[in-house]
């Protein structure tokens, strides 16, 4: 978890991104393509991630969509997985100095342009919540005024991708308010349009729509146990660390981030390993790296 110092009401621009963001990663199905040199090309900006997402593999995946999109320039599907791919690298890059954050922020700049222009040419919830994810980060060392100018835009945008599409990504908009709320007042839970008993029935919406999905069950313990069922927050973790995280071939890499994910916040919060049984009815411990031993 990344630790963050927040001041009030700036809190209201990008925190629901920033500490997990790995919630928003590849699309849930792959897109297919009439031009087959563009979806070889696709296919190989996939199979870049399939193991893990880092800046190595998601800059293999730009290369390849940049290539596709040479090809397709006015395709809006290529241009918001370029979206995602940039909102991705931006969350992985270093932002100890101030040249650090500067690039930072022209890669946000350049994933929000990929799907403002995705926009342009056909709304889309995917089109809409890259953007809201790069704007986000293009806002993250803005100072407050300029926060607080940018937040009606990026409220816009969530809301957009919701109105679209409430399920996409098994449900990711659920996700956004939920950690928006972890850092929110109630009485400002406006903002983000309804209320803490909507947000967890959303999150248990996205959970019975995907129950092999492991970031719904995690993002659903935090928001529990900000509201104070502390018991209950660990019976959630203990349904996400049940969960195989490689049941889902496409989102294996990300599954096994939202397993480590579940794992530090089980440690954290009983102060022991999470032990569970295998298949063959023996036990295995789940240790940080994702391996089994």
């Amino acid at each position: 978890m990344i630790s963050r110092t927040i001041v009030f009401p700036a809190v209201l621009i990008p925190v629901f991104l920033f500490p997990f963001h790995s919630s928003f990663s590849r699309e849930p199905v792959k897109p297919k393509f009439d031009n087959p040199e563009v979806q070889a090309l696709v296919d190989k900006a996939w199979d870049a991630q399939s193991e893990a997402l880092s800046i190595e593999t998601i800059d293999a995946a730009i290369a390849y969509l940049e290539k596709a999109r040479a090809l397709d320039p006015k395709n809006h599907v290529l241009l918001y997985m370029l979206g995602n791919e940039y909102s991705q690298r931006v969350f992985r890059m270093p932002t100890n100095t101030k040249k650090e954050k500067k690039l930072q922020e022209q890669c946000a700049d350049k994933g929000y342009e990929y799907s403002m222009r995705s926009l342009s040419l056909k709304e889309s919830a995917p089109g809409f919540f890259w953007a809201a994810s790069n704007h986000a980060f293009r806002m993250q060392h803005k100072n407050f005024a300029a926060q607080l100018t940018m937040s009606p835009e990026l409220m816009k945008l969530v809301n957009k991708t919701e109105e679209l599409d409430i399920t996409y990504f098994y449900g990711v908009s659920a996700r956004l308010r939920a950690r928006l709320a972890l850092v929110t007042p109630t009485l400002l839970l406006k903002l983000i349009g309804g209320t803490l008993a909507d947000i967890e029935e959303k999150l248990n919406h996205g959970i019975k729509s995907e129950p092999r999905f492991i970031d719904n069950y995690v993002d659903k313990a935090t928001f529990v146990r900000h509201l104070g069922r502390e018991k209950d927050s660990v019976k959630i973790l203990e349904q996400a660390l049940s969960l195989d995280p490689d049941a889902m071939p496409d989102m294996i890499p990300f599954n096994r981030f939202a397993h480590d994910r579940a794992r530090a916040f089980y440690r954290e919060w009983t102060g022991k390993e999470y032990v569970r049984e295998t298949w063959d009815g023996g036990t295995r411990k789940e240790t940080h790296a994702g391996k089994h031993r």
